[in-house]
């Protein structure tokens, strides 16, 4: 887009919003049935996966699948400023208002640690490209959470949006997360996330 983070902040939460809960529904269904496609999904032992909060792309699908294969279930929930944890759920049911009123576990539960074995993790953001780079909310919380661990011990990294929040290009920052992977209802995004000098950015994996 070639503005500030601000603007295309802005410019991707528009986009989102002016979905109708009808189009949310039915992309967020077709994005899910891709996400449960890969062999990134079948092959991970334990999932972290966010509650959509107002009109993101439902994960409701998602973690009802999850908790169906048995797979080790983990939602976050806020801690303080900038930061969080994932906590394990064994129901959807477990979930209580939290932080600006997003469902998340009581905190109470088991925390994920990268010992967990082959991990995914589904990320949410106002708007993303197809390298893979990610602009959030300014929080930064995902960014100090991944941050935090070393690159071989992060999950594979897979954000979700809808189409309409995909960008060409965003303006990042080099402590901005870069995902593995940009799932949106048409479909996927990674053979794409070189830059010119062949080397994927902070948080990308090949």
């Amino acid at each position: 887009m070639g503005g500030s983070k601000s603007t295309e902040r802005r410019a991707g939460q528009r986009a989102r919003a002016a979905l109708t809960e009808r189009e949310r529904q039915e992309k967020s269904l077709a994005a899910a049935a891709r996400v449960t496609a890969l062999c990134a999904w079948k092959e991970a032992q334990a999932v972290l996966c966010y509650v959509p909060f107002e009109t993101e792309l439902s994960t409701w699908p998602l973690l009802e699948r999850a908790l169906e294969e048995k797979k080790a279930l983990y939602c976050p929930a806020v801690l303080g400023e900038g930061r969080m944890a994932f906590y394990r759920i064994h129901a959807t049911q477990e979930l209580v208002p939290g932080f600006r009123g997003i469902l998340e576990p009581s905190g109470t539960g088991e925390c994920w640690t990268p010992k967990e074995g082959p991990a995914l993790m589904l990320v949410p953001g106002s708007a993303f490209d197809r390298r893979g780079r990610r602009i959030g909310y300014g929080g930064g919380y995902y960014d100090r959470f991944l941050g935090s661990l070393p690159l071989r011990e992060r999950p594979f990294l897979t954000g979700l949006c809808f189409s309409c929040q995909l960008f060409p290009r965003l303006a990042v920052q080099p402590h901005d997360m870069r995902m593995d992977l940009v799932i949106t209802e048409r479909g996927g995004m990674e053979d794409d996330r070189f830059d010119s000098d062949g080397k994927t950015g902070e948080g990308g994996r090949l």
